[in-house]
């Protein structure tokens, strides 16, 4: 693995040199640290009140998703014809994301619509949002590993 030296990886890539497991491994650390870094546990530092623990337990459910879902569709897309992981992975997961943001604003919708019905009921708290944050990301997997099922066919 080249951590610092690019253009030694850029060498390697050119060579056909870089195995589908390193090219894994690259995807699987680039997504897990964009996630973390942007995760609220982490970016609460900045503020007065900081995370909440139901902020780290989703925090750890993203990540823990995210993980499983790339080494399920990795896995999936070995027991096929095992080519074009990484670009699988970004390319048909475009058009699962527009669908998996389409779905948000539905679930989005409903919240505002039962909160129209039950005005006095603060449907902000966690377990009322928990499947607006959760849901999305587990169909994200699900639908991208069907999709990669099919290309890897």
């Amino acid at each position: 693995m080249n951590f610092v030296r690019d253009r030694e990886l850029a060498q390697r890539f050119r060579n056909g040199a870089v195995s589908s497991r390193e090219r894994l491994l690259y995807y699987l650390i680039f997504t897990t640290v964009t996630i973390a870094l942007f995760s609220s546990s982490f970016t609460a530092g900045a503020e007065e009140e900081g995370a909440s623990r139901w902020d780290l337990v989703l925090d750890i459910f993203y990540i823990v998703v995210q993980l499983a879902g790339v080494l399920v569709c990795y896995s999936t897309n070995r027991r096929g014809d095992d080519r074009e992981f990484i670009e699988r992975m970004v390319c048909i997961g475009f058009p699962v994301g527009i669908q998996t943001f389409l779905i948000c604003l539905l679930l989005i919708g409903y919240y505002v619509v039962a909160s129209f019905f039950f005005p006095g009921t603060d449907l902000s708290g966690y377990p009322y949002i928990l499947p607006v944050v959760t849901l999305p990301v587990i169909y994200y997997y699900w639908r991208l590993n069907a999709s990669i099922r099919v290309a890897a066919g």
